[in-house]
């Protein structure tokens, strides 16, 4: 295993829920999104239980191995063994563990090597990180999220905040002076949040803060595609941009799935699997299959999926809407997205207006409450792709309800987007 050269930051709840899977259980996959810091939490545990194993700790790293039906024997080489049968005795009987790291896209191959070396040996541990689960019987998954986020600006928050400690730390790494004034404090604080607290993105944003301050990163975060990518060819070719990181994910799924993924761009907050039926599944396709497109999207890391009272709610980090949308634009498809999200949420706006028009309840703020991100979403699509500003009037109606739960500044704001739109005179 090589040594790291970098701090590890954060993560102490993963590594215990880490350490403890492997003495559970003999397969454990840590799954997530494209620089979501899975190399380095499956590293950094290796290094801390190495004790643990006196048959050795051995990786091997499967980025660069080209698709195809066996990998074995390739593993077994880079491991320092002639063949696949050879590795299988070097393990032996001695307690083990063995890292596949990045295995999204040799994804039957990395399934058919785990159960070989499992078999082979009984005391052995195999620990991989991957985008989706290898699907093996025994396998238990964790799911890595994004790093603790900042509550607000004040400098105790930031320094308990993994996230914020994080670009710190690779900030002055790169050999930026890092000012303390409460406007730079605030932006540190929101770019780790518009980042979604994912570390690739977090460090790409630290390489420029030599030349940039926070404020002006911040600032330049609408193009964050052309804005966090590194100059210098280091390390893997996929972790050198954050679109990259995604691109890879993008490319492994299949044509339907991708149309589904970009479609999935145009919406705004946590959705639910009807809206996304409504807006982004084929013309005549059945709501099981959108369902099923989901569940590939989140098996795949691409959609988190969220339980809250009852239900599931959907949704995409920042970067990966972006992304989404970047991609729908690209192949220009957003104008016929964004229309059918803005009658799918016209449909709802309309008949919450209907119903408050006779009363207003307790559970009918709630539907506005929990429809609000989506609403004001809406509310944008319209305005970029309407001639004039009726729908987007009618999407604004049942948001002034929001005005005393915390959301008056965001109805205001919508409500002034929407009045630019409308005629003079």
């Amino acid at each position: 295993m090589p040594a790291a050269v970098s701090t590890f930051v954060g993560r102490d709840a993963e590594l215990a829920q880490l350490a403890g899977a492997l003495v559970r259980h003999r397969i454990v996959t840590i799954v997530g999104p494209g620089g979501m810091g899975k190399t380095r939490l499956a590293t950094e545990a290796c290094a801390r239980l190495a004790d643990r194993f006196p048959g050795g700790v051995l990786r091997s790293e499967l980025a660069q191995v080209s698709p195809r039906a066996e990998i074995g024997d390739e593993v077994a080489g880079a491991l320092g063994f002639p063949s696949l049968e050879a590795l299988l005795v070097g393990l032996g009987d001695a307690p083990a563990l063995l890292l596949l790291d990045n295995c999204e896209h040799v994804l039957a191959a990395a399934r058919r090597l785990g159960a070989r070396v499992l078999d082979a040996s009984p005391r052995l541990r195999l620990l991989a990180t991957s985008r989706e689960p290898l699907a093996l019987d025994g396998e238990q998954v964790l799911v890595l999220g994004p790093l603790a986020l900042p509550q607000s600006s004040d400098p105790r928050d930031l320094e308990s905040a993994s996230a914020t400690r994080l670009f710190e730390d690779r900030a002055r790494g790169a050999g930026a002076s890092l000012d303390a004034s409460p406007a730079e404090l605030a932006a540190r604080a929101e770019l780790c949040r518009r980042l979604d607290g994912v570390p690739l993105a977090i460090e790409l944003a630290a390489a420029r803060a030599r030349s940039l301050t926070s404020v002006e990163i911040l600032a330049l975060l609408g193009r964050r595609f052309d804005l966090l990518a590194r100059r210098e060819p280091v390390g893997l070719a996929r972790h050198r941009s954050l679109r990259a990181a995604i691109d890879t994910s993008y490319e492994l799924l299949d044509a339907g799935e991708q149309r589904f993924f970009r479609a999935l761009g145009v919406l705004g907050g946590p959705f639910s699997a009807a809206l996304a039926h409504a807006v982004a599944a084929p013309e005549g396709a059945d709501a099981l299959a959108t369902v099923d497109l989901l569940a590939r999207l989140v098996d795949r890391s691409l959609v988190v999926a969220e339980a809250a009272g009852g239900a599931t709610r959907y949704r995409l980090l920042d970067s990966l809407r972006d992304y989404a949308a970047e991609r729908a634009r690209d192949a220009g498809e957003w104008d016929a997205d964004a229309d059918r999200f803005v009658r799918a949420m016209l449909a709802e706006a309309d008949a919450i207006v209907a119903t408050g028009s006779v009363r207003w309840t307790s559970e009918l703020l709630a539907r506005v409450l929990a429809h609000f991100d989506a609403i004001a979403a809406a509310i944008e699509r319209a305005i970029e792709v309407d001639a004039d500003a009726a729908r987007a009037l009618r999407l604004l109606l049942p948001l002034w309800a929001a005005t005393h739960q915390g959301r008056a500044s965001e109805v205001a704001a919508a409500g002034e987007r929407v009045l630019a739109r409308w005629p003079a005179g």
